[in-house]
């Protein structure tokens, strides 16, 4: 057996026995024989070393779930192997010389990887493993791994994580109706609505000498829109494709660029098309182009990991056509990413270290938002929320937001996106030397890319410049209200700063003759560096910002000339100075000292409106605040926080149960402390929030029994609006039970029909509604719901659609107009202009208004912690005797104070419950205590669970055993846990040692010879009779 740990007491937590002496005996061979340490959830087996130990741990700790199943099986499957170490990118992100920055930042970036992955590689070496190492991010790619080489690879130190090889969707075209018809040679409404074309004609800019990269599924490179701005195209027409084209899954037929799906295509040339189709598709059409096929776009891989890293990296340090000689002064300026994924659930470690890698290169990295709006707030997809990415929306022609375009915000709160461009009905190129129209944020992205390039073009002092780049597109974006996912009037979660306006961008760049203004913002007491200072520099309406760095110092690269300078930071009183000037070429040199604030105590509780009026757990944002969210007690809702003295704040509270709106309120805050409650108010529209049930008053159908009485339906063609599930679809609205619905998909027919409801007596409601869920598919054609209050005489549309709308979705548009109106009728008008293309399906039309009602009955809630380590149990479940109360704990990352375990459940009525919590994974036991629930009120009942913990009293077990004979050795195994524990003993054969001298004391066999024929065949019976007789 093996030698285990140290002969010292071991300890472990598993699952289940109180004490036991354990007989270890009929030992038969010489060897070391230890109780190997029992795991948390699993059997103990009687044998283990140190090593296997660490290893059993890195794999439970490093691997992956699915990755740890499917080897385990027997199977294999490709690995990312993700290291721990970062490199340290700030003084190559200082370098001035663009060349000699992108040489910097690699370099660092390969010996960080180098040093890193060297013991790594080793193993793999070793084990004959085929695998890919990457530096953009610490990581390596090893194919068709076994159990054996991940077990091996994490153990390794400086291994953070093995993980399955990721796939993102393919971007697909999202089916658009025409663009907006605009004249011979005028360019498509995107690039007019950015106004581009002003940048053309007024600062006489195209984008010239820049390069623009997109990663996507490839381009058509000879596309009569985009063949003279490859930057593969010589002078002289030939073409070559070495540092300018990228291929890593070697998806097209020959080396040329391909795109064997048309999204990569269509977003080029948005960014750098011309006008051979006839109107300008491209918003800097002078600008070059390179790009890589990060998605393979096939049957079996969308956009794998592997190659969008590849692609990354590539476009970092682009390569000759083999993959070698990379040179860092090809890497382009601005790079396109209409890609990406989802985050429920969603993590990717790599494409953060590829965006701060790009940023401190100098190279802009754009990316799509998501197209996930549809499914509400909190949507934007990955690597959008990365902090170094700069995400973009989608609005429509009528300049508003595309209802596909995900909303924020982010991550920690952050607003997402960060800018809205044009992403709906773009026409661009498309494969085949064609043009198409589509919608999508991948479509609004490289209006943002191409805006980037016109303004590096006009004003190269701002190339590399990401913090100034972002600043100028930021503050000149068309501010745009929405407050569908928080946020205010200039900057929200839908719209981010606003909508692009690429002309007012380049013309507040530093266009002309330049000087540098810098400096160190420092605490005017202590004398320390102040980092996060914004300073905006102004003169004669041109501004520019920045932001101090870690060290208090900030650059800012400035058109000649006076300007005023105000620094403002939280905690401190504004400071700055007038009249300071820049000169042509030349550094000014402007220290700043801040005076630091006396600060004051905001106190308050978040409650529930009456209704129940109970607190709530809450997490409210301060606008400018810099330490992240504040968040209420769970159980009282009182929160507390110091802030500066005389400042106005913008406090906005997010209830964290589902079904409470978002509110923000302006809190004055003077010299001395201040109490600042709120109410949060119950969302209607589901009637979602804990302790409502929903009601309503006007007119409601749910078609469970058919067409309600006086409904009508009018059909122009197809089969026209039916009840019952015709498509065998289910219900896809959200609803339950019966629904109404036109279906072209189902029928195989062109639809056009009209869903006329009966007449409703709104007479007694004040603020009347339309709500209705849906789900729609829509390619070509509309959707529309129509209102009369006047019996039919008359309609207004209140709510149209020509694009997928998916559900499960509730609409809920308001219908002033019909307060008091006692003839209240809605129409919903479907036509398709595709046979066997889509359908509508509506459930729960209310015309009327709807309320939620409270319901008797208190909420309890708590934590479910560890006895003995604290540690907060994410997954454990309570539950009640009487059925009323089943909650699960889960983790609360946002609310790191709090510290996760927790649950939070309504339970009707009132009196005394035994609820009892238990974890799913045994290694607990379970605790028992009886709540009493109060109507209207919170209870608070925390649970902590005991662990059996194993001592054993030697990790070596040793005895020489002679062959043949038995030694019996004993190890005593204590429960000093708080849980029952039980474990299983095991053996292992580990193979044994024979000691020499002992085999001329054994007894022998006696001895036989035998006459063996040499022809190989078996024995003849004669022969073999006579060889014993022989013998």
């Amino acid at each position: 057996m093996v030698v285990g740990r140290p002969s010292m007491p071991v300890r472990t937590r598993v699952a289940a026995l109180t004490s036991a002496a354990l007989l270890l005996s009929s030992l038969t061979a010489i060897g070391a024989a230890t109780a190997a340490e029992p795991t948390a959830g699993s059997a103990a087996t009687a044998a283990g070393d140190a090593a296997s130990g660490d290893a059993a741990e890195a794999w439970a700790a490093k691997v992956e779930d699915d990755v740890q199943h499917t080897l385990a099986a027997g199977g294999t499957t490709d690995v990312m192997i993700a290291f721990e170490d970062r490199a340290d990118l700030a003084a190559a992100a200082r370098v001035d010389d663009w060349d000699e920055r992108g040489e910097a930042v690699v370099t660092a970036l390969m010996e960080t990887a180098e040093e890193s992955q060297r013991a790594t590689r080793a193993e793999l070496d070793a084990a004959g493993a085929d695998y890919e190492a990457y530096w953009i991010a610490n990581a390596i790619l090893v194919r068709d791994a076994t159990e054996e080489i991940a077990r091996r690879v994490a153990a390794q130190p400086g291994v953070d994580q093995v993980l399955e090889v990721a796939q993102y969707e393919v971007p697909e075209l999202l089916p658009a109706e025409d663009a907006p018809a605009v004249q011979a040679a005028a360019p498509e409404w995107g690039v007019a609505a950015v106004h581009a074309d002003r940048v053309w004609t007024d600062v006489d800019v195209r984008g010239e000498g820049l390069v623009i990269a997109n990663i996507d599924t490839g381009v058509q490179f000879d596309h009569p829109a985009l063949a003279a701005s490859y930057r593969g195209m010589n002078a002289d027409g030939t073409v070559t494709h070495d540092y300018h084209w990228y291929d890593p899954a070697h998806i097209c037929p020959s080396s040329a660029p391909c795109d064997n799906q048309g999204h990569g295509t269509h977003t080029m040339g948005t960014m750098a098309g011309g006008d051979a189709g006839g109107t300008a598709i491209g918003v800097a059409p002078g600008a070059r182009w390179i790009a890589a096929k990060g998605c393979e776009a096939t049957a079996q891989v969308a956009c794998s990991i592997t190659s969008l890293v590849a692609s990354g990296q590539w476009t970092l340090a682009p390569t000759d056509a083999s993959g070698r000689n990379p040179r860092t002064d090809l890497r382009p300026h601005v790079v396109n990413n209409s890609w990406g994924a989802d985050t429920l659930g969603f993590a990717d470690p790599f494409y953060d270290q590829i965006v701060d890698a790009w940023n401190a290169a100098g190279v802009f990295a754009v990316f799509s938002s998501g197209n996930d709006g549809a499914n509400g707030c909190t949507t934007v997809g990955s690597p959008a929320d990365s902090p170094g990415a700069y995400a973009v929306g989608a609005h429509d022609p009528a300049n508003l937001i595309a209802p596909f375009s995900s909303r924020g915000p982010g991550p920690n709160d952050r607003i997402r996106p960060d800018i809205a461009a044009p992403g709906v009905a773009v026409r661009s190129s498309v494969p085949g030397s064609a043009y198409g129209t589509a919608n999508g944020t991948s479509m609004a992205a490289p209006h943002v890319t191409a805006t980037v390039a016109l303004m590096w073009s006009a004003a190269p002092s701002l190339i590399g410049d990401i913090d100034g780049t972002r600043e100028l597109l930021g503050t000149t974006a068309v501010d745009t209200p929405n407050e569908e996912c928080g946020g205010t009037e200039e900057r929200n979660n839908a719209f981010g700063e606003g909508r692009l306006d690429a002309y007012a961008a380049v013309t507040a760049s530093p266009i002309g003759a330049t000087g540098l203004l810098s400096g160190v913002v420092t605490d005017d007491e202590s004398g320390e560096p102040v980092p996060g200072v914004l300073l905006r520099a102004s003169s004669d309406g041109y501004q520019r910002t920045t932001v101090t760095g870690p060290d208090g110092r900030y650059d800012m690269t400035l058109v000649a000339g006076a300007y005023e300078l105000t620094a403002t930071a939280y905690g401190y009183a504004p400071g700055g100075s007038a009249g300071v000037t820049v000169a042509e070429g030349a550094t000014t040199t402007l220290d700043v000292g801040l005076t630091r604030l006396p600060s004051v105590t905001v106190s308050g509780t978040v409650t529930d409106r009456p209704g129940q009026g109970w607190p709530l757990y809450a997490g409210i944002s301060i606008a400018g605040y810099p330490h992240g969210t504040v968040w209420t007690d769970p159980a009282t809702g009182r929160y507390e926080v110091e802030l500066p003295a005389t400042t106005a704040y913008t406090l906005t509270v997010r209830p964290q149960a589902e079904g409470y709106a978002t509110s923000s309120r302006v809190v004055e805050v003077g010299d001395d402390d201040l109490t600042a409650d709120f109410a949060a108010t119950v969302e209607t529209t589901e009637c979602l929030a804990p302790g409502y049930a929903p009601a309503h008053t006007g007119a409601f159908a749910s078609f469970d029994d058919g067409l309600p009485a006086g409904w009508a339906v009018q059909t122009t063609r197809g089969n026209g609006w039916e009840t019952g599930d015709t498509g065998g679809r289910g219900n896809l609205t959200g609803g339950d039970g019966g629904f109404a619905s036109i279906d072209s998909a189902s029928g195989q027919l062109l639809e056009d029909g009209v869903l006329a409801s009966a007449p409703a007596d709104l007479s007694a409601v004040a603020a009347p509604v339309l709500s209705f869920r849906t789900d729609l598919l829509l390619s070509r054609g509309v959707a529309e719901a129509d209102v009369s209050v006047d019996g039919g005489a008359t309609w207004q549309n209140v709510w149209r659609r020509t694009a997928h709308s998916r559900g499960p979705r509730q609409e809920q548009v308001p219908l002033p107009e019909a307060a008091g109106r006692d003839d209240v009728r809605v129409r919903f008008h479907y036509r398709n202009d595709i046979a066997n293309n889509g359908w509508w399906q509506l459930d729960d039309v209310l015309l009327g208004a709807r309320t939620c009602e409270p319901v008797e009955g208190g909420i309890v809630l708590g934590q479910v912690r560890d006895d003995r380590t604290g540690a907060a149990l994410d997954g454990a479940t309570v539950t009640s005797d009487d059925g009323s109360v089943t909650a699960t704990t889960t983790a609360t990352p946002a609310d790191p104070e709090l510290g996760g375990g927790f649950y939070s459940t309504f339970v009707p009525g009132s009196g005394d419950h035994e609820l009892t919590a238990e974890h799913d994974l045994g290694q607990h036991g379970t605790q028992r205590r009886t709540v009493t629930v109060e109507p209207g009120a919170v209870t608070r009942a925390d649970f902590e669970l005991g662990t059996g913990e194993l001592e054993v009293s030697s990790a070596v077990v040793e005895e020489t055993v002679e062959v043949g004979g038995t030694r019996t050795a004993t190890v005593t195994v204590t429960n000093v846990g708080t849980a029952p524990a039980s474990f299983e003993l095991a053996e292992r054969n580990t193979s044994f040692e024979q000691q020499r001298d002992t085999l001329a004391t054994l007894p022998g066999a006696p001895l036989r010879r035998a006459i063996v024929p040499d022809d190989g065949g078996p024995l003849d019976p004669a022969a073999a009779a006579a060889a014993d007789a022989g013998a």
